[in-house]
């Protein structure tokens, strides 16, 4: 049996040694584009439509409550989507322990949505400020649910993606539609919030199918040790994931309470559209780390070494989207959506978020979580994350949208920087311990 686990590590060994993108992790990175990339690029090609319908106004109100309910998504995610990504990926092979991983991590995710609608209805009827979007943050909730009942990390983490193409496209193909049939007019906000989230919910629920039909795994109980030990390896991630996201959702809420609707959907325009671009460079690392996570689990060297080119991948990637950005940004906005032409100069702005980003991406994601140190990303993002706050409020008062972006530049570069430090320092207390 010790022969046989030798022999399986050194396949494994020799096939991380190939080339720094291998066959299976393009195809995973072509099916993450399409997969996660769509949740952006779906929206993107939505914005003109919603931006002539709906108005900055409206656009803004939508920005507004999808901010709100993005906390939500966060809360019931819980870190699962990059923790369970991990122990799915080094329990792969063993059918008993992906089923235990998997449900543990499903039944979680469950609880909390309950908390959430909980929680949203104390909120919608206890603060006079928020009732009066309560039919809109219905409509965003739908897509809470869809988030937490979507198991993307189980098809990441078996590297599976292409599993999911079809149901992509059709849960895609089904907002698009509902949205075009139902959202006619500036009333109908809260439609278009709905429409969009029961694209999420009907993705999840034929995700569910395909688990099923494959027998992927078996749903059951794992007992209150395994749901207690999900919680604690998720709280990590939740933690800082809490912290970045709210400078990130805050921002929209800030700038609502500052300049109006109006101001909050012109930012929203520019920011989402930065998104859509980031999420296919981050897709890269998202389909790089179930294969990372296992190799820092056995060959540690090599893994330091693919980290490495994958960083030159993914920065050169930035740096071309942020120059591509910066030339067509005019031609961008006032082609498809002139309503917002103000959102030019702030999309060139939120450009230069995407070389910043990807940093942190690279050796924050891949780096300090696959080597098990999500502590550390805590910290950085509670310290940066509270930072934000002394200078985005005045920033964004004085400044309105083009000041919120810059509170944003400041704080990623900070996050960025503190992070290249806690990995180098990091690796260099490994390499010392293997050189012992």
């Amino acid at each position: 049996m010790e022969d046989k686990s030798e022999t399986i590590r050194i396949l494994r060994r020799n096939n991380y040694q190939q080339c720094p993108m291998p066959v299976s992790i393009k195809k995973n990175v072509g099916y993450l584009l399409l997969i996660q990339g769509g949740n952006y690029i779906l929206p993107l090609l939505l914005f003109p439509y919603l931006g002539r319908i709906l108005g900055q106004e409206q656009f803004g109100v939508l920005a507004y409550c999808q901010a709100i309910a993005q906390y939500f998504i966060i809360f019931t995610d819980f870190g699962f989507s990059l923790t369970a990504t991990r122990r799915i990926a080094i329990a792969r092979s063993d059918s008993q322990e992906l089923s235990v991983v998997y449900s543990a991590t499903m039944y979680v995710r469950i609880l909390f949505t309950v908390v959430a609608f909980f929680a949203l209805l104390a909120s919608v009827f206890g603060i006079a400020r928020i009732h009066e979007y309560v039919w809109i943050l219905a409509g965003t909730f739908i897509g809470v649910i869809g988030s937490a009942l979507f198991p993307i990390w189980l098809f990441q983490g078996l590297e599976q993606m292409k599993t999911l193409m079809l149901a992509n496209m059709m849960s895609k193909v089904l907002t698009f539609a509902t949205v075009l049939l139902f959202v006619q007019s500036q009333n109908d906000t809260a439609l278009a919030a709905a429409c969009i989230g029961l694209g999420n919910l009907s993705m999840a629920l034929m995700a569910a199918w395909i688990i099923w039909r494959k027998k992927l795994v078996k749903f059951q109980f794992p007992g209150w040790l395994e749901l207690g030990k999900a919680a604690r390896d998720g709280w990590p991630i939740f933690l800082s994931t809490v912290v970045s996201s709210s400078y990130m959702n805050l921002n929209a809420i800030l700038l609502n309470e500052a300049h109006g609707s109006a101001a909050v959907g012109v930012f929203s325009m520019a920011d989402k559209i930065r998104l859509a671009v980031q999420a296919a460079i981050s897709t890269i690392v998202q389909a790089y780390y179930p294969r990372i996570s296992l190799q820092m689990h056995e060959n540690l060297q090599q893994a330091l070494a693919s980290l490495k080119k994958i960083f030159f991948i993914v920065g050169g990637m930035s740096l071309l989207a942020c120059i591509g950005l910066q030339i067509s940004a005019s031609w961008l906005i006032l082609t498809f959506i002139p309503k917002f032409a103000a959102s030019i100069p702030l999309l060139r702005l939120e450009a230069m978020l995407l070389p910043v980003i990807s940093v942190a991406l690279v050796y924050g994601h891949l780096g300090l979580l696959t080597l098990g140190k999500a502590s550390q990303i805590s910290r950085v993002y509670l310290l940066v994350g509270v930072l934000h706050i002394f200078y985005a409020i005045p920033l964004t008062k004085y400044a309105a949208a083009s000041g919120t972006i810059l509170s944003l530049l400041i704080t990623e570069s900070l996050a960025s920087i503190l992070i290249c430090w806690y990995f180098h320092r990091v690796k260099s207390h490994l390499k010392t311990i293997n050189t012992l």
